[in-house]
This record gives C-alpha cells, structure tokens and sequence, in this order.
C-alpha cells in the first residue's frame, strides 16, 4: 500500500494518548504517513530532516510550547500548513497564534 500523503504529516503532542489518538484518527481515514513527536524540544530537527505535509499542533507543552513551534514553524516553513489542536479554550490565545510572523487567517499557510 503506498503512503499517503507523499510527505508526512507531523503530529506534535506531549501527552501520549492524545497523540496516539491523532495518529490512529490520521490512519483510520488512509492517511498512513504519520510521524509522532511527544518531546517539543526534538521539533526543529524533525522539520530540518523531514518534508511534511502539514503539522497538526498542541499549544500546551513543556519545554518548547506550542506557540514557539508556531513561531519556529512560520518563519522558517512558511509553506508548510500548521493545524492546532488544543483543549485550550481562549480566544485570546487563538487571536495570538494567528498574529505570529508567518502565520495567515485566511487558510493558505
């Protein structure tokens, strides 16, 4: 069976189930090229070493937090989608991320 999509699709989440679930939601709907990352301090060398096709992100995680990534992500991936998933509810929080350099409201990166 070929891998979809062509580039993997980077989930990053430090709580294992969360993270778990993502991958087995990816993988029940065909999407079978998934790469997991619990620890947000190995992010910038998995972006460096890998294609990906879009990140699905936590906000919420020790060491390096999501918003960082989101920074991290914007910056030097400007191509590359970024979809977060958190729990938390804050619209603030919501209006920040897409504030950040390199991010746009309008869906396309």
């Amino acid at each position: 069976m070929p891998l979809y999509p062509a580039n993997s699709i980077l989930i990053i989440d430090d709580n294992a189930v969360s993270l778990r679930s993502l991958t087995l939601a990816m993988r029940s709907h065909g999407i079978n090229h998934v790469v997991e990352c619990q620890d947000s301090r190995d992010v910038e060398v998995l972006l460096a070493q890998g294609r990906y096709d879009l990140v699905l992100l936590d906000l919420t995680m020790p060491e390096v937090s999501g918003e960082e990534i989101l920074s991290l992500t914007g910056e030097h991936h400007p191509e590359l989608p970024v979809i977060v998933v958190t729990g938390v509810e804050d619209v603030e929080t919501a209006v920040h991320c897409l504030n950040l350099p390199g991010q746009r409201s309008d869906g396309r990166g």
